[in-house]
């Protein structure tokens, strides 16, 4: 449940003193009417990971620092909550947030200690909420000291989770039952699951890890098709035709960043590479295929946004003109005509078409 939130107003300067809830407002908001990008930011520097938005106006970001932000405003104004305790010498990192329905849904991730790029994972964070996120509860898949780091719902029923240790998760009963129906080897970690329909899915990760499904996600097969030596981080489909991204961290041009597209015909995934050249980054971390003309969305490394309505024949980049570099991590388009992305930093940008 929401604790108070204790604002005071000061010659114009918000001082927010230390509680559970915070109201945050949005510094002045920058537009680019050649560009229709609006940068936002919900007043704190933690690093977003995850956003989802409900409609055009209400949505939750969540970050690597224990916050749930929402806005009702389209990003205006944010309030945020720490629905977790927050211990002494340990870290609230929420990977993810995923909803079912209007109602349904969960923030996944890890507690930690230490600091730096690899901290010790001590416990995971899986928590839902039955009322849009206005309170969250505990919940339970089956494992302690590993962190979730995806989940995925085909419907309302039939979902996924994964954790850092490789294991795969699935439920029939929309979260209520989880049951371990995979486990990678050698230390490899499965960052997104893709759905074509109820039946064949795909899951990919890293060092080319890429496995198939035909039976709705009960025994699971390495694709011997796919291109091999990549880390893959997102993917997605729109019925038989889908896209995966993905990307290294270095030089030379094998770790940039990269984009296939993914058609599914003859019970068999072609791959095709779509990369364009231009890229000058190391990796995209999100991607989305809108509805309207089958347009592609990919983001990543030093804020970079990219858009193709051609199936990767030709790419836009002028939303690379907001002038941020922070690292977008996520985004989401409730719908056709506004997106939201989310990164490093606290920053959010807002498309609107």
């Amino acid at each position: 449940m929401k604790n108070n939130r204790l604002i005071i107003m000061i010659s114009g300067l918000l001082i927010l003193f230390n509680s559970s809830c915070k109201k945050v407002e949005a510094e002045e908001v920058t537009t680019y009417e050649d560009v229709y990008i609006n940068t936002l930011h919900s007043g704190t520097l933690e690093s977003f990971s995850d956003v989802h938005f409900f409609d055009e106006l209400k949505g939750v970001v969540v970050g690597t620092s224990g916050g749930v932000y929402t806005t009702e405003d389209g990003g205006l104004i944010w309030d945020v909550d720490f629905p977790l305790e927050i211990k002494e010498d340990t870290n609230m990192v929420f990977n993810g947030i995923h909803f079912i329905n209007e109602s349904v849904g969960w923030i996944y991730g890890a507690i930690t200690v230490g600091s730096g790029y690899h901290p010790e994972t001590v416990g995971n964070i899986f928590i839902k909420t039955n009322d849009s996120g206005e309170s969250w509860d505990d919940d339970w898949f089956g494992q302690e000291e590993v962190a979730v780091n995806m989940l995925n719902f085909y419907n309302e029923n039939l979902g996924f989770l994964s954790t850092d240790n490789g294991t795969l998760y699935k439920t029939n009963d929309g979260g209520n039952n989880w049951v371990e129906v995979f486990v990678l080897e050698n230390g490899k970690t499965i960052n997104d699951i893709a759905f074509v329909d109820e039946n064949t899915m795909m899951f990919v990760g890293t060092e080319g890890v890429i496995y198939v499904s035909t039976d709705k996600g009960d025994t699971w097969s390495e694709d011997s098709n796919a291109p091999a030596g990549r880390a893959y981080i997102a993917a997605e489909f729109n019925g038989t035709n889908g896209y995966l991204t993905g990307g290294g961290d270095n030089s030379p041009n094998d770790d940039k960043a990269f984009v296939y597209k993914v058609e599914f015909a003859n019970g068999m995934f072609t791959y095709n590479d779509i990369t364009n050249p231009y890229y000058s980054v190391y990796h995209f971390d999100d991607l989305h295929i809108s509805s309207a003309n089958n347009t592609l969305w990919v983001c990543g490394h030093l804020g970079q946004v990219f858009m193709t309505k051609d199936s990767g024949a030709t790419w836009s980049d002028e939303l690379t003109r907001s002038q941020r570099e922070e690292t977008l991590n996520a985004m989401c388009f409730p719908s056709d005509n506004v997106g939201y992305f989310v990164g490093r930093g606290g920053i959010i940008l807002k498309v609107v078409l």
